[in-house]
């Protein structure tokens, strides 16, 4: 039952209510920054288990995706969604620190690459909407893996053939998340 107020003039007036929690609809480039970031983060210091980690990055975006526009349409209903926040503030940077951490891995790791000597077994050539990716796959260095693949530049697809010898630039990371520095053809 609403609460009456007498108001100065005598007359009877309902009790101010506290005005609805509005979510803003701008809230929600906050994770699309941090998906911006760790995909840029990833393509430039590529992580060996690269797929893992984009793979970890878009499902903490689209769960705080999801659990944005959940809170979206409980305010929209007029419901009380204050118990969300600051949970959600902090949820919603999650995209963002990843990206943050993957920036620092790759920019404060300072140590000496290890050279691994691999042979180029598969070439492969992948068409899709967002251009052509051009992928070799190399004999592992890692003990429960046979083969790597990675995406190269086109130029550098062009130089390697199938049984040609490469090195790779193994880098430890700074937060220990191994990442490849880059492939050439050895010498």
């Amino acid at each position: 039952m609403d609460e009456i107020r007498l108001r100065p003039d005598g007359a009877l007036s309902p009790a101010p209510q506290t005005p609805a929690f509005r979510v803003n609809p701008a809230f929600t480039l906050i994770p699309a920054a941090g998906l911006i970031g760790a995909m840029a983060a990833i393509s430039r210091y590529r992580p060996v288990d690269q797929r893992a980690f984009l793979a970890l990055t878009l499902v903490a975006f689209f769960a705080i995706i999801i659990l944005i526009a959940h809170v979206r349409q409980k305010a929209r209903r007029g419901e009380d969604v204050s118990s969300f926040f600051p949970l959600t503030y902090w949820l919603a940077l999650a995209p963002a620190l990843l990206a943050l951490a993957f920036w620092i891995n790759g920019a404060l790791d300072h140590s000496a690459p290890e050279l691994h000597r691999q042979v180029v077994t598969r070439k492969t050539v992948s068409h899709g909407r967002h251009g052509t990716g051009y992928y070799i796959e190399f004999t592992s260095w890692r003990p429960q893996r046979t083969t790597e693949k990675m995406s190269i530049p086109y130029q550098q697809y062009q130089q390697l053939q199938v049984d040609d010898a490469i090195i790779v630039d193994l880098h430890r990371g700074a937060l220990a998340i191994p990442w490849i520095g880059g492939v050439r053809k050895a010498d």
